[in-house]
């Protein structure tokens, strides 16, 4: 079995330790286990020559003990020059799977430290519109905004028109940026002065004014 993951040999199954390059590219994240926070940030060779174990045996020894929670770690497989190639492509749209959090600062409803939660879109205008102009500023609102709305079946938002939901973000387009990085994935964006969400202001020059005008969106799916 590791050798099997480490060289992705089964037919079929992608091996994420193959793609990444090995066990010193694959960073824990949370273990969800006191015993071993100490790991969190470190590659799994590092943990393993600490514990006097085989990477892969400290890979699975740490997710055993998390059960009935989930461990997560890391994997760094992307390379940015695929990203920017793709990120060009007109029917690309933009979008994160991290999830919420409860409390500003703190971790996302799945326990997963990791910078996509806080930083994703002021990252896109900050980094591949302002400083490198891999996207202009309209094309990356669209790939935000009405582009992903239309794919989802999202009739009413997306787009500003009279009749539909009113859910607006103001920005300094100078000013945005993205401070979430892998050591600190939990830091908030800045150069957001105002966002609206249905109609009701709920941050109102950077301070959250206690609305919660939000609501779950739903796209019953075709078959």
């Amino acid at each position: 079995m590791k050798r099997d993951a480490a060289a992705g040999s089964i037919p079929s199954w992608s091996s994420l330790v193959e793609a990444a390059g090995g066990w010193q590219n694959i960073v824990l994240a949370n273990s969800h286990q006191p015993q071993t926070a100490r790991f969190h940030g470190k590659n799994f060779v590092e943990i393993g020559a600490a514990l006097n174990k085989d990477p892969a045996d400290a890979a699975w020894d740490i997710m055993l003990a998390a059960l009935p929670e989930r461990a997560f770690a890391l994997y760094f497989v992307m390379d940015e020059t695929d990203i920017d190639a793709a990120i060009r492509q007109p029917w690309i749209s933009i979008g994160s799977d991290g999830a919420a959090a409860a409390v500003l600062g703190e971790l996302d409803g799945m326990g997963l430290p990791h910078p996509r939660s806080y930083g994703t879109f002021a990252r896109v205008l900050a980094d591949y519109v302002r400083k490198r102009g891999v996207l202009s500023l309209e094309d990356a609102v669209r790939k935000m905004t009405s582009w992903p709305a239309l794919r989802m079946g999202l009739s009413d938002r997306g787009l500003l028109r009279e009749g539909l939901r009113a859910d607006v973000i103001v920005f300094d387009a100078d000013a945005v940026e993205d401070h979430a990085s892998w050591t600190a994935p939990m830091r908030p964006a800045t150069g957001i002065a105002d966002v609206i969400v249905n109609g009701v202001l709920t941050l109102d020059q950077g301070r959250h004014t206690g609305a919660r005008a939000g609501m779950v969106l739903r796209h019953r799916c075709g078959t």
